[in-house]
Order: structure tokens, then C-alpha cells, then sequence
């Protein structure tokens, strides 16, 4: 989708607006400040996302730094023709910018700690197009830290492993 933007659309401007599609989730103040902090500064990545033997440690990310190298941009290439030389070069030189994120927390009347979550994502379609997973995966991961904490990882990867063969291993 961002290859048919970039070539046909390179400077159309866009908004990108979340909705939480279930409107009975409040978010706490410290969720959304800590999820607020994510997006504009250095994040920290959980052990579990970092591959061996990095993974002994906690590290920081940053959306900013995000980058493709060059050994998965050979990847793409080889392995997804339809792909152009002019967009892998593009996506090369992306970056995030974290300013085009605009976070907004609506406590609700009753409680001052908890409310709902606004988020525009705004810039040129052809960027702002790229922030809607991982902002949602960022999201998420902070709100299971911080608002509903009672889970655990038990059974969580037969979980995954069923979703994935249900929706996407034929």
C-alpha cells in the first residue's frame, strides 16, 4: 500500500485518527503519559522481542531510529520482486517522526486518574501510512504494564501458534 501511495499520492497530506473500538476501555493517566513517552523518546523493548544473546538485557529503542538495513532491504528485494528499486530506496531513508504523533488523554468527570485516548497521526500519507502498528503494538504492550495487569505469558504461545495456523498457515 505505501508503494502505490508513494507513487501516486508522494505529497498528499493525511490524518490518521484512533478509534478504540470498545468504548467501555478507560485508560489510566500513567498509561497514556508512559505510552506518550514511548512514541517521543527512547522506549524500552522487552527481553522477549530482542533475539539471542541480546536478550539477556533490557534495551531501549527509539521510533526515530528505526531503520531498514541493508540486509533486509536485499531480503525484500529477492523476495518480493513487485517491490520497486524506488521504493526500497524510500523506505531505506525513512525515519519516524515522532511530531507527527498528537496524543491526548479525556479523563472522564467521575475520576480525574482514568479517561479515554485520542491519537492523530498527521503528515504526508506516504509517512504517516507506517505508524498504525506499531503505535498499536506500543499501545498495547503499555496498557497490559500499567491498566490491566492480571494475566501472565501461561499458554500464551499455543495461543499465538493457533491464531496464526486459524488465520494465516494454509
Amino acid at each position: 500500500m505505501q508503494q502505490a501511495v508513494l507513487h501516486h499520492y508522494p505529497n498528499l497530506p493525511a490524518t490518521y485518527r484512533f478509534t478504540n473500538r470498545s468504548s467501555s476501555t478507560l485508560f489510566t493517566r500513567q498509561c497514556i503519559e508512559r505510552f506518550r513517552t514511548a512514541v517521543s523518546r527512547p522506549f524500552l523493548l522487552h527481553p522477549y522481542l530482542v533475539s539471542a544473546p541480546a536478550a539477556d538485557h533490557l534495551h531501549f529503542s527509539d521510533f526515530a531510529t528505526v531503520i531498514l538495513t541493508e540486509e533486509e532491504r536485499l531480503w525484500l528485494e529477492k523476495t518480493s520482486p513487485y517491490l520497486t528499486k524506488a521504493y526500497l530506496s524510500y523506505l531505506s531513508a525513512y525515519r519516524f517522526k515522532p511530531e507527527q504523533v498528537k496524543i491526548k488523554f479525556i479523563p472522564v468527570p467521575e475520576d480525574n486518574l482514568r479517561g479515554k485516548l485520542e491519537i492523530d497521526i498527521i503528515g504526508p500519507w506516504v509517512e504517516t501510512i507506517l505508524w498504525e502498528v506499531p503505535l498499536m503494538a506500543c499501545l498495547s504492550e503499555t496498557y497490559f504494564q500499567t491498566v490491566f495487569t492480571d494475566w501472565n505469558y501461561e499458554g500464551q504461545e499455543g495461543m499465538v501458534a493457533n491464531y496464526l495456523h486459524q488465520y494465516f498457515i494454509h
